[in-house]
């Protein structure tokens, strides 16, 4: 086989072929270790000839001598999973990335492979079936299974109408790799059609929160929805930025959002100089319906321990109208301030119709992010802490 691989060697493949043919002829008693000398010195020429199949089908009768040493075969093994998957040849890469992990091979890397082989050569069930054992072994083992083979389970749960599966794993995304898209595809779980109007704020928070928002539309919705419901430096902070981005203020509307942003800044005002009063007032008030707004709005406005904590002695205080709302108001907070802790446990306890408990389960989520800083929040010489109620 000497001539056989110098020819290799100068890049005359098809003389290669030539030779090893001559030499397959000869051997007619040939020992396994010739046999598999002769087939990888016939995949070789095979490969550089462009003959992918007959590489391939050489490759594996050599495979099948079981002449070369355990390791040696692992690595051929190994190298036919790479060479097929790169022939989109992805049965047959599948197939010998079983046989790889059958014989002991370990390298993570095969098992990816196998996997996307499945997927892209149509078994999206096998697929599926693979990553939630990867999954699950994962999270025994208290490892975060890889970003790429997530996304592929949710392409495999989508390709096979697994509904369920595949919003458990787009969860998993947002969870572990908190990214603007997989939050949008969550917060279209929500049927904005059904979804009350009070929650509409908390529903366009939450997208902000996450930065899936999007563009000049949905940011100009939460700046007026805050303004009306009686968040104006919540709705000036969002203003401001829209501004500072060059999504606001541009185009035919941009005088509509400037005048918005002034209106805002004008009521946020009015909201800080009457905040001694209004905080008074709240406090002798007889039931908690007065802080537990204030506490809401000084959380939109970016003051969330003094928020937090008037929303809690508020609900403490008793009496509160839409506790439920309340309860997910101060678990927002909570989750933007990045107390996730004591987020989870508010939020879990959030419950009703119209979307609500949806909104909450989904806040929870964001929650479990661990977030440090909230994402709405008005400079602090900007912010109010008036009762216009929503």
């Amino acid at each position: 086989m000497t001539s056989a691989q110098t020819a290799i060697n100068d890049g005359h493949f098809a003389d290669a072929l030539t030779k090893v043919g001559e030499a397959e002829k000869a051997a007619i008693d040939a020992s396994a270790y010739e046999l598999y000398i002769i087939n990888r010195t016939k995949a070789a020429a095979a490969m550089g000839a462009g003959q992918t199949e007959l590489a391939f089908t050489a490759t594996e009768t050599a495979i099948a001598t079981k002449a070369a040493p355990a390791a040696e075969q692992l690595a051929l093994i190994e190298s036919l999973v790479h060479a097929a998957y790169g022939a989109k040849d992805y049965a047959r890469a599948a197939r010998w990335a079983d046989r790889y992990a059958q014989e002991g091979g370990a390298n993570p890397d095969v098992a990816s492979l196998r996997v996307q082989a499945q997927y892209l050569g149509g078994d999206y069930a096998g697929a599926a079936t693979a990553l939630n054992a990867q999954v699950n072994a994962d999270d025994a083992a208290g490892r975060t299974t890889p970003e790429r083979e997530l996304r592929v389970l949710a392409s495999a749960q989508a390709k096979l109408g697994d509904a369920a599966g595949r919003s458990a794993t787009m969860e998993r995304l947002a969870t572990h790799y908190p990214k603007p898209a997989y939050w949008s595809e969550l917060l279209s779980r929500i049927d904005r059609r059904t979804l009350d109007d009070r929650l509409a704020l908390d529903f366009l928070r939450l997208a902000h929160a996450t930065g899936s928002l999007g563009e000049a539309g949905p940011q100009l919705a939460l700046a007026e929805i805050a303004l009306s419901a009686g968040f104006a430096g919540e709705s000036l902070a969002v203003l401001d930025g829209g501004l500072a981005q060059g999504v606001l203020g541009v185009g035919p509307d941009a005088a509509k959002h400037r005048a918005l942003r002034d209106r805002a800044r004008k009521l946020a005002a009015d909201d800080a100089a009457a905040r001694p009063r209004d905080e008074a007032a709240a406090r002798a008030s007889r039931d908690g319906n007065a802080l537990a707004m204030l506490g809401q709005i000084a959380a939109a406005e970016g003051r969330v321990d003094d928020g937090v904590a008037q929303m809690e002695q508020g609900l403490a205080k008793g009496g509160v109208r839409r506790e439920q709302e309340a309860r997910l108001r101060l678990g927002e907070a909570q989750a933007l301030a990045g107390r996730s802790g004591e987020a989870l446990q508010t939020l879990g306890s959030v419950h009703g119709a119209g979307g609500l408990s949806e909104l909450a389960q989904l806040w929870r989520l964001y929650a479990s992010t661990a977030r440090t800083q909230p994402a709405v929040a008005a400079p602090a010489s900007q912010a109010g802490a008036g009762q216009r109620s929503p």
